[in-house]
């Protein structure tokens, strides 16, 4: 379910009154007043004789003296319930921006992909061979070689931690081996590579994982770090290899304990793609960093089919973004499989 939001409307701003024809009006309210006058004291008015001379004269200038004062009571008040709800609106903008920009921070990552492809290279890989369609591997040939490629470069950012900050692992593999055989697996490799005293955290292994995970992380009010293992190696030819690891934290714990990040991942809102536009329209008016991203990247080339219809949404907010900025992971990595996202 994509974020509900109802945005304030805000009366429009009136046009100022015209000074010309009030000027206009208040010249012919004077010159009727002279005619009155005039024709008043020729005795000229018949019915109207009998009012006073001068009520009657004065009465168009008093006329337009009260038409002028109300008009300018409206206009004063149509601008004050602009300014008002201008200024409302604003301050719900302001909430609802620091709510979407609530984020985990990345204090370390790492991606291990086929032909050795680095994130930097796959971003500028123009001219690169194109593997959209084929199922490739990584040069790690078991779960054990897997966990130890993790570890091993792990060893300086884990016990960077603050002493205090409990640190969970959650390991997400397509590994048919048994939970039992992987956490045996990940303990004995902690045990040789980490420095004596650093104890095996609790590991927890999935088969699938949301990005709601994300959301569910950043709502959490506990204090903790995030070690997040990606294992995708059993794919035979149905989709390629890739491992990852993202070692995260979130916004509040991050800012607790000074730990340096280089790298967010924001707030992420579902799609529903019923109404694919107004759904993006709403996640661009509510999280404005993404208006400033330099890169798009996704993991399948089919993705690219909604470019217009998020460039559209895009303009609302002045976004925009040239099909030279889009990178699919597929187009280089090979067939996506079930962490690719990831």
């Amino acid at each position: 379910m994509s974020w509900k939001r109802q945005k304030s409307s805000v009366a429009k701003m009136p046009e100022e009154p015209s000074l010309v024809f009030w000027l206009i009006g208040g010249l012919v309210a004077l010159v009727a007043g002279m005619v009155l006058f005039v024709l008043h004291a020729n005795q000229l008015l018949s019915s109207l004789q009998h009012y006073n001379l001068w009520l009657l004269s004065g009465s168009p200038l008093l006329v337009w003296f009260v038409f002028i004062c109300l008009r300018g009571w409206r206009y004063n008040n149509a601008v004050d319930k602009h300014e008002f709800e201008t200024k409302e609106a604003g301050y719900s903008q302001e909430q609802w921006t620091q709510w979407a920009g609530r984020y985990l921070a990345v204090m370390h990552s790492e991606v291990f992909l086929s032909d050795s492809l680095t994130p930097v290279q796959f971003i500028s890989a123009a001219g690169r061979e194109q593997h959209a369609k084929q199922d490739l591997r990584v040069d790690i040939h078991s779960d054990d070689e897997a966990i130890a490629a993790f570890l091993s470069n792990l060893v300086e950012p884990l016990t960077g931690l603050p002493a205090g900050l409990p640190l969970n692992v959650l390991l997400l593999t397509d590994s048919p081996e048994d939970t039992l055989v992987l956490q045996t697996l990940f303990e004995e490799c902690w045990q040789r590579l980490m420095p004596a005293g650093c104890l095996v955290p609790v590991l927890e292994i999935l088969r699938s994982y949301s990005f709601d995970a994300a959301e569910r992380r950043i709502k959490k009010t506990d204090i903790s770090a995030e070690l997040i293992l990606i294992q995708q190696m059993h794919g035979a030819d149905r989709y390629s290899d890739a491992l990852a690891s993202l070692l995260v934290t979130s916004d509040d714990v991050a800012t607790k304990y000074g730990l340096g990040h280089d790298v967010r991942l924001l707030r992420p809102m579902p799609l529903e793609g019923d109404d694919l536009f107004t759904e993006l329209e709403l996640y661009f008016s509510t999280q404005m960093q993404a208006i400033t991203t330099r890169h798009i990247l996704g993991d399948r080339v089919r993705w690219g089919e909604l470019f217009p219809t998020l460039l559209e949404a895009a303009e609302q907010h002045n976004g925009y973004w040239k099909t030279e900025q889009l990178h699919w992971l597929e187009t280089y990595a090979g067939i996506c499989g079930p962490f690719s996202p990831w």
